[in-house]
């Protein structure tokens, strides 16, 4: 029964598909409308599309631009300007004391005997010693070094051959440490400390051969040494006179000041100096590095700021050697400034120390115009038309005076006067 009805009803479907396709087969195409637009609309498409190509092959972005402008040479140009070109710079300072030395007696001064030469030696003769008789015996040296008269005093300047005093009861005189005295000198004597002997006395502005025999000019020049200060020689043989080691006392330079004298009747020994000297005044110490340096130079003027007060004008006394300091790796020009008068300065004062530089305006260029030939400066400035030569700028020698912040001062130049046109670019 159930079979019966599944084919009835596929049947029926049939049916109905063979009366759809009956009606498909028979039903007319439907005609298409406004044919004329669409062409219309398909040609204006073709002509945006055509035009948006040709407008995009025209057109080119900036950084095609940029890209295509690489290589092209482009003029860049400065004038000459009327400004202030300062390279000041403040640099931190410390004071530091001054160095000084212990001048010490290592022996007392001690004449070998008071008997006079004889009565017919002639002024430039050699002297020699006559026999003593028992009525002369020989003095007794004294073997005390005690200050029996003082020379100098505190604040005196000491230069080589100013008379210190007396020790002993014999003077003693400042001389150049780096003499060698080892002996006592008479005529007729030669070595290496006579030269320097000579060598000294003939700084000190005698007239003398320096030729390292101690004749009897070099004893006559030493003698007028000694009355100038009131003394004679002294005996350093029986009764021949000469130059005794003893009353010359080496100090390590010829402009240093007494910082302190013993007093008279002290006993002088290793722990007491008959002076303390000063040899380098208090002074002021910074570091500069490669690029300041140039305007530090031993003698520049420089501006000392001391606990911002306004600036006073002192002097670069030294520049040392290129150092590094292990402790901190900062690494510069040691730069010594003496310390300005009537300035309180100690090691816990703010101290500052720069150039001394000019305010006033002065010709000037930007840095990058300025272009190098060995020593030389010069800027290159747009050619005359008239010029018969084919480059296009003129080059003009400039003298630069100072550098600062991308600018440079130049000595006045007929050749640039101000609102010339230099070539920048390369």
């Amino acid at each position: 029964m159930m079979g019966i009805r599944r084919r009835q009803q596929l049947a029926a479907a049939n049916a109905d598909a063979d009366a759809d396709v009956d009606d498909l087969s028979v039903a007319p195409l439907r005609r298409v409308q406004n044919l004329g637009r669409i062409v219309a609309f398909a040609v204006v498409t073709a002509l945006l599309v055509g035009a948006a190509f040709i407008v995009g092959g025209l057109v080119r972005s900036p950084q095609d631009q940029a890209l295509a402008n690489v290589d092209a040479d482009v003029e860049v140009f400065a004038q000459v300007e009327d400004r202030v070109v300062s390279d000041s710079f403040m640099l931190p300072a410390v004071a530091v004391a001054g160095a000084t030395v212990d001048v010490l007696i290592a022996e007392a001064p001690r004449e070998a005997s008071q008997v006079a030469p004889p009565a017919a030696t002639t002024p430039g003769s050699p002297e020699v010693a006559p026999s003593l008789s028992p009525a002369e015996p020989e003095t007794s040296p004294s073997e005390r070094a005690v200050v029996s008269r003082m020379a100098v005093a505190d604040g005196a300047t000491v230069t080589y051959g100013t008379l210190l005093g007396e020790v002993s009861g014999r003077p003693v005189f400042a001389w150049p440490s780096s003499v060698p005295l080892f002996r006592d000198i008479v005529v007729g004597d030669r070595g290496s400390d006579v030269t320097a002997v000579q060598q000294s006395l003939a700084d000190m502005g005698y007239s003398v051969t320096v030729d390292g025999v101690f004749g009897a000019a070099t004893l006559d020049t030493l003698r007028l040494h000694y009355r100038k200060a009131g003394y004679e020689l002294p005996f350093v043989a029986a009764g021949v006179r000469g130059l005794s080691w003893r009353e010359l006392i080496g100090v390590p330079t010829g402009d240093g000041v007494v910082q302190s004298a013993a007093a008279v009747g002290a006993l002088l020994g290793a722990e007491a100096p008959l002076l303390k000297l000063r040899t380098t005044p208090p002074a002021l110490e910074a570091q500069a590095t490669a690029v300041e340096i140039d305007q530090l130079a031993a003698g520049a003027e420089v501006n000392v700021s001391v606990a911002g007060a306004t600036p006073v004008t002192s002097t670069v006394v030294s520049v040392g050697e290129f150092v590094t300091n292990e402790e901190t790796g900062v690494s510069g020009y040691p730069v010594r400034i003496a310390l300005p008068q009537d300035v309180p300065v100690d090691a816990s004062t703010a101290v500052q120390i720069g150039p001394v530089t000019s305010s006033e305006a002065s010709l000037a260029l930007p840095t990058v115009a300025v272009r190098q030939e060995g020593s030389a400066s010069f800027v290159l400035v747009p050619a005359d038309d008239g010029e018969e030569d084919d480059s296009p700028y003129e080059r003009i020698d400039i003298v630069v005076v100072a550098q600062a912040d991308g600018w440079v001062s130049i000595e006045p130049n007929d050749a640039l006067p101000l609102g010339t046109d230099v070539l920048v670019s390369p």
